[in-house]
């Protein structure tokens, strides 16, 4: 068996040997790996075994690949398409752009209610936030600089732990109340 799974920041295809349970890299990474966007047409490059289950077929990297499911080794498989592709007239809009600093996010992530229900913890625009409910006003938890994610409440509602990043430190938790 074939499956997709993700090592870092990349996507690469996993051989499970279905009697021992042995998994290795088949290749790694491939691309299109859209599991970090909306993914309409799947997150996967396209696959197939050939009928003897010698090889697997695939396309990755603007290539179609034959990889020897023994070896691991990847065979590029020539092709060349002549195609006319028509486009239409380019089209140009002119659209306000409104200089006040002030904007409506429309997007709220990681949404999780306090163990009494009583508030709600969110991110938006990669900052923690709580709210009591049903309706009071959004309050900023930390004046961090960091991107701020993923909140989860102890279990007694009084602490609040949350996952950061920035690209010279990488990752960390912190914990507020």
């Amino acid at each position: 068996m074939v499956y997709g799974s993700r090592y870092e920041d990349k996507t690469g295809l996993v051989l499970r040997d279905m009697e021992t349970g042995d998994e290795r890299w088949l290749a790694y990474p491939v691309q299109r790996d859209d599991q970090e966007s909306i993914a309409t047409m799947g997150v996967l490059p396209g696959m197939t075994f050939t009928p003897d289950s010698k090889n697997l077929l695939t396309y990755y990297s603007g290539s179609i690949y034959s990889i020897n499911i023994t070896s691991g080794e990847a065979t590029e498989i020539p092709f060349e398409v002549n195609a006319h592709l028509e486009a239409g007239p380019e089209v140009f809009f002119k659209y306000p752009v409104d200089d006040n600093k002030e904007m409506i996010a429309t997007q709220i992530r990681d949404a999780v209610p306090s163990p009494n229900g009583e508030q709600l913890a969110f991110t938006v625009l990669n900052k923690l936030y709580i709210q009591n409910l049903p309706d009071g006003e959004p309050k900023r938890v930390t004046d961090s600089d960091l991107i701020e994610a993923q909140p989860v409440w102890s279990p007694d509602g009084k602490w609040i732990v949350y996952a950061t990043y920035d690209m010279e430190n990488g990752g960390a938790l912190y914990k507020v109340n």
